[in-house]
């Protein structure tokens, strides 16, 4: 019979407990949904105005470390774009990706702690594709470029808060207790 240290069973139980799928699992709420954003002003002082209108997609995950173990999650999301600047609109379609980085770590008494980075713009990829000639003066702007990262930041930010808050903190202790008390045979409510 091979034996494991506590450490390496420590580590594979982690490692088996929170996969690339439960990561996925974690923020599948966030995905598939519509997305709506705006009215945002954007340009110097707040001259144009921007609405979008798009879905996020299926995310991938790539592990990152191993102790701690970490994850990050690619997220992309593709939005048609408005933007009506002089009183002309301009349209745009987006396509971003978000990424999100995940760390798992271990709090006591024996608990399995998700926790994702808050992305920030600096975290969003944006390839915007203009629509027509007028767009694309104003896509070389970078006006519309930076504000959608801002605001698919803030939107991300706000839905992984919700999704990620049920899955955050994993106590074990009431699943050993169960199965010590079905090993037994004892009444867990003793």
């Amino acid at each position: 019979m091979t034996e494991l240290t506590y450490a390496e069973f420590g580590a594979a139980f982690v490692h088996e407990a929170v996969t690339p799928e439960r990561i996925c699992a974690v923020i599948h709420g966030i995905t598939g949904e519509a997305v709506r954003v705006g009215p945002m002003h954007a340009g110097p002082g707040g001259v144009a105005t921007a609405n979008a209108v798009g879905h996020i997609g299926e995310p991938s995950v790539t592990i990152t470390g191993h102790d701690p173990l970490g994850y990050r999650v690619s997220l992309p999301a593709e939005l048609e774009v408005d933007v009506t600047a002089a009183g002309t609109k301009h349209h745009f379609d987006v396509e971003a990706t978000v990424w999100i980085a995940f760390t798992v770590r271990l709090a006591p008494p024996l608990s399995i702690c998700i926790v994702p980075e808050s992305p920030t713009y600096e975290n969003v990829d944006v390839v915007v594709h203009p629509k027509g000639i007028q767009a694309r003066v104003l896509a070389r702007s970078g006006i519309a470029e930076r504000e959608m990262r801002k605001h698919i930041a803030r939107y991300v930010r706000e839905r992984l808060a919700d999704e990620v808050a049920a899955f955050s903190t994993i106590d074990l202790m009431p699943l050993m207790h169960g199965v010590a008390s079905h090993l037994t045979g004892e009444d867990p409510g003793l």
